[in-house]
């Protein structure tokens, strides 16, 4: 938990009361599901590890964009698209739908698991079109 300015006693009481049922449900979760532990795909890692490498770049993207509108620039509109998870066949839908939403410019708004397609809303667009894999 992180405490930006405040030490009221109510807000840190909901934010105990909050982390305890998190606690909570993900417990009954894992004892009712079975999850196994185990131990992620390298196919898993490598496609974490890219996603978290563009969090830097997509973060000053969307800083800009930021920045410039504070600064009285005209407001950028996102857009939203329809992108393919069929290309990560060896990683299972959600870690594909995690690589997609880390960086900060883009997020999944919506999933078709059959088509194996994703609905994203991305904030800052490219200068160039993103060739499609």
């Amino acid at each position: 938990m992180l405490l930006v300015d405040t030490w009221e006693w109510p807000e840190l009481a909901a934010g105990a009361g909050s982390a305890a049922i998190g606690l909570a449900a993900t417990s009954w979760v894992a004892r009712h599901e079975r999850l196994a532990p185990g131990v992620p795909s390298l196919a898993v890692l490598r496609a974490v590890g890219w996603a978290l490498a563009r969090v830097p770049w997509e973060g000053g993207r969307v800083l800009t964009v930021v920045a410039g509108q504070l600064v009285g620039r005209r407001s950028r509109r996102g857009q939203f698209r329809t992108v393919s998870l069929a290309h990560d066949r060896d990683l299972d839908l959600a870690a594909r739908i995690l690589t997609r939403s880390l960086a900060p410019n883009e997020f999944v708004v919506d999933t078709d698991p059959a088509q194996a397609h994703a609905v994203v809303h991305r904030l800052v667009r490219p200068s160039r079109p993103r060739r499609q894999g």
